[in-house]
């Protein structure tokens, strides 16, 4: 028995109360919500960013193999995802570090992201499994370095560019293109998977 019934009205009146007040509240958020996708529309730039919409719905997961400087693809995979949104802007001129950028046919960027910097001349490891805490450990002798990339399959995309550093040794400094591949070859080799 969940007691008196005076103390049942008050639990329903209460109820009703929380109630009334969360659908105010969500009318609220949604008119918000309509507003600010207005102001939206105006401000978004080209670029792929989470928060608007672009026409694709598979992204390939291309593996790559990085050896004294020359980056390799390994496997290419279209798979039925969406891949990491763009970044905005674009990337300066000088600029060292390693992204890369989907062109369209007449050389615009239609996307590009920042991609962690390979390592060739060390390893992380955990120091501590307790707390969690990793290191650079150098290796012995450089290796091959394998890595995963996600990029969406943008229709109008006609190239892929790998930028990174021309001397794995000197990341400072300017990136160059090293890696060029034409997305009608990547789609020619790709397997798909659902």
């Amino acid at each position: 028995m969940l007691g008196p019934q005076p103390q049942r009205n008050g639990i329903a009146v209460r109820w009703f109360g929380c109630l009334a007040f969360v659908s105010l509240g969500l009318l609220g958020a949604a008119a918000f919500s309509a507003r600010l996708s207005d102001l939206n529309e105006v401000a978004m730039s080209d670029h792929h960013v989470s928060s608007q919409p672009i026409p694709y719905t598979h992204a390939f997961r291309i593996v790559l193999s990085l050896e004294d400087g020359r980056v390799t693809i390994n496997s290419v995979q279209r798979v039925a995802m969406r891949a990491p949104a763009s970044a905005s802007g674009q990337p300066a001129d000088e600029q060292s570090g390693v992204w890369v950028e989907l062109r369209g046919t007449r050389g615009r960027v239609l996307y590009h992201r920042a991609l962690r910097t390979p390592h060739p001349d060390s390893d992380e490891v955990f120091e501590d499994e307790k707390t969690g805490a990793m290191r650079r450990v150098p290796t012995a002798r450089p290796q091959v370095r394998k890595f995963d990339l996600i990029v969406p399959d943008l229709p109008d995309a006609s190239e892929l560019i790998l930028h990174g550093a021309e001397d794995p040794s000197q990341p400072d400094k300017r990136s160059i293109p090293l890696l060029q591949s034409p997305m009608r070859e990547l789609r020619l080799r790709a397997t798909t998977t659902p």
